[in-house]
């Protein structure tokens, strides 16, 4: 007789099976109910809140979508801006001492560049080893002002003074400038380093300082000129240049030359603690002068910059005569923190002064970057440089011959090109120099001047002792000052460091969904540690039930032994078999 079984193992393991599956995907789904209900994220427990209408939870998980877009928008607009920009300049001290900022440099032109009696005794020592008049010859020497002006007018004039003076091996520096032809002196002994120029022959055609500047006084004391001023170029030609720290008015490779002095600085302000000077322009003297007018230009820049106004650098003032003329300074420093440095040079926008050191050692300047951008296309253009220009290793000096090529591109060398293409600026772009490699300097000084004048009396002088002895005519005063004790510093510092952009970062995140790094723990928190307890928790009870039921199981099948048919038979049936 067969048995038949009631219950088996495979019930109960199947049953087993089901139960463990059914309570990962409850348990999941309950954690994740449970962080939206608990967290700290704005709006989540309306997505699964029960009895929440199906509406009402796509109107907040629209409203998360709106909200997380909007913080991923604003954070890459922010750090765009950041890259773009990565620095930013802000006011540093509004009452910086005038006595850590560098008393600027101060060249005084005298507005006519050629003497009439210097040119007058030239024109005499070359009439004598030529068949040439004097009076010939002055009215010729006149041209000489073209090296200035660049004025190509009248050509064979020009190349008629140009063999003249080729034919005396008269060289245009040494003319212009008494110091530019050097001696040697040994054991009383004095030798020319250049052998075809004839001391004998030489005559200074630009106005001497001596001549040009009468008196001066610095920071309340009277002082010679002579020793305070020396001749030095500048843009304006040979100028009397106070204060210049330069060593030497080329860009030479020599590491002497760019080994650079402290300069003069001011205790006190005030135009009696300043710089003060008396001029005398001599108008008798006038032979070639640059403007229609009298009396002398006052370079103001700074001291560590060759004095070139196309750069932007100079400040150019007019003193005419007869005049008391008051220069009030302001100056404002600017200065970079080192963590500036290690930004890209696009993204900072400057340049450190140990920068490009091959070209400027440790003085990097962008008022003599873009003079040796200029210095390197004239000649490349010209082949010469003027010579009231540094000069970079040799380099020949511009001659009469050379006034049409200065002339022809003397705009383009006065205009740098644009970084950018700006409509309308074609002519620009076309007729300009690109000088990509200079950047301003991350450190540097400015100065601002603010002018005032009144007729020049004599009466107050008389009685300080300054223009003792003098008899004033064409003179005239003036007086270069700090106005304040006070100077304005900005600095330079990056727009954001690491926890400036966590803040933004935070702040935003905290403004649309409320996050924060808490809100960081919480979530790893619930979907790790919690849920990893959780589930030990559930599989510990699901073993638990699942032992219970096979016991019940076993003993439901420990009591329904097989039955026999037999045993299914009423008794009293059995006797029939």
């Amino acid at each position: 007789m067969t048995p038949v079984g009631v219950l088996g193992p495979q019930l109960a393991n199947s049953t087993v099976s089901s139960t463990k599956s059914r309570t990962w995907q409850e348990l999941l789904w309950v954690q994740v109910c449970d962080y939206c209900e608990k967290t700290t994220l704005h709006g989540y427990r309306y997505l699964t809140e029960p009895g929440r209408h199906w509406v009402e939870r796509l109107l907040w998980v629209t409203v998360q979508l709106l909200a997380a877009w909007g913080v991923v928008f604003i954070i890459m607009d922010v750090w765009e801006e950041y890259l773009n920009s990565p620095t930013v300049t802000t006011v540093d001290s509004t009452s910086y001492p005038i006595w850590n900022v560098p008393f600027p440099a101060i060249a005084v032109c005298n507005i006519n560049k050629v003497s009439r009696s210097a040119t007058w005794k030239l024109a005499q020592k070359l009439s004598k080893s030529r068949n040439v008049s004097a009076e010939e010859l002055f009215p010729m020497l006149q041209y000489l002002g073209r090296l200035y002006d660049h004025d190509p007018d009248n050509t064979k004039a020009m190349q008629k003074l140009h063999s003249i003076l080729a034919e005396h091996n008269q060289d245009v520096d040494t003319m212009m400038k008494e110091d530019s032809v050097y001696l040697l002196c040994e054991t009383q002994k004095c030798f020319l380093l250049s052998s075809n120029i004839k001391l004998h022959s030489f005559v200074q055609l630009t106005p001497r300082c001596e001549d040009l500047l009468v008196r001066c006084r610095w920071m309340g004391r009277g002082k010679s000129c002579k020793e305070m001023f020396k001749m030095r170029k500048s843009m304006e030609g040979y100028c009397c240049v106070f204060n210049y720290i330069r060593p030497t008015d080329n860009f030479d490779d020599d590491d002497e030359s760019r080994n650079v002095t402290v300069g003069e600085r001011l205790s006190a302000p005030g135009y009696h603690m300043g710089l003060t000077v008396l001029l005398d322009p001599q108008p008798d003297d006038y032979y070639y002068p640059l403007l229609s007018s009298y009396g002398a230009k006052v370079l103001v820049f700074n001291p560590g910059d060759f004095p070139d106004t196309p750069s932007g650098g100079l400040i150019e003032k007019l003193v005419p005569p007869k005049t008391e003329v008051f220069f009030r300074l302001e100056a404002t420093s600017v200065y970079a923190e080192p963590i500036v440095k290690s930004f890209d040079r696009k993204q900072r926008g400057c340049l450190f002064s140990s920068e490009l050191s091959l070209l400027f050692g440790d003085s990097y300047s962008y008022s003599d970057c873009l003079m040796n951008c200029r210095i390197r296309s004239i000649h490349t253009l010209c082949g010469c440089l003027p010579f009231y220009f540094p000069v970079r290793g040799r380099t020949r000096k511009c001659n009469l011959l050379d006034v049409p090529c200065l002339h022809k591109y003397r705009e383009k060398w006065s205009t740098l090109r644009p970084t950018e293409n700006i409509p309308g600026l074609g002519a620009e772009m076309q007729e300009s120099i690109s000088c990509e490699e200079c950047s301003p300097a991350c450190s540097d000084t400015t100065y601002h001047v603010q002018t005032s004048s009144a007729h020049l009396s004599q009466t107050p002088y008389l009685r300080s002792g300054f223009i003792e002895n003098i008899s004033l005519k064409n003179h005239s005063v003036f007086h270069l000052y700090f106005g304040s004790r006070n100077t304005l510093r900005l600095k330079q510092d990056v727009l954001y460091y690491w926890y400036d952009l966590l803040s933004n970062f935070g702040g935003i995140c905290g403004l649309f969904v409320g996050f924060s790094l808490i809100s960081i723990v919480e979530f790893v928190y619930f979907f790790t540690l919690r849920l990893f307890f959780a589930a030990r928790g559930a599989e510990d009870k699901n073993s638990g039930k699942n032992i219970d039921s096979a016991n019940k199981i076993r003993g439901l099948g420990a009591r329904n032994r097989d039955i026999y048919w037999r045993e299914i038979i009423p008794r009293q049936d059995v006797t029939r078999y």
